[in-house]
């Protein structure tokens, strides 16, 4: 168990790249999915807006596959978000140090999340 101050310099290493992520514009269309499980519903709810539907349903699933691939990025440097958010919680500390308890504050969790999450 560790106590004091953490250090930004603790966590962070030397780890850094660019990231840029190209989609060509005609691959972008209608989710079919989306748009099946929509015209579904469209039946099933009268009065229901398909459009409005199938544009809800197309962001949950970009936003599960993105959170995918921020995962798979972090693991190749042996980080999971949560502790991203701790680096990010030490970045943007005084003198890049904080106290267990205030990362815990900055992160809404209790001591011991921190604590798994650092050791």
């Amino acid at each position: 168990m560790r106590h004091g101050r953490l250090a930004a310099a603790e966590l962070q290493g030397e780890a850094t790249a660019d990231v840029c992520v190209a989609v060509p514009l005609a691959a972008l269309g209608h989710d079919g999915t989306a748009q099946r499980i929509a015209n579904c519903d469209k039946h099933q709810y009268p009065g229901t807006d398909p459009l409005a539907q199938e544009a809800t349903i197309t962001l949950i699933r970009s936003c599960s596959t993105l959170n995918l691939t921020i995962d798979e990025y972090l693991s190749t440097f042996g980080l999971s978000r949560p502790r991203l958010n701790v680096l990010a919680a030490l970045c943007h500390a005084p003198e890049g140090q904080l106290r267990m308890s205030e990362i815990g504050t900055w992160l809404n969790v209790a001591k011991p999340k921190v604590t798994a999450l650092v050791d």
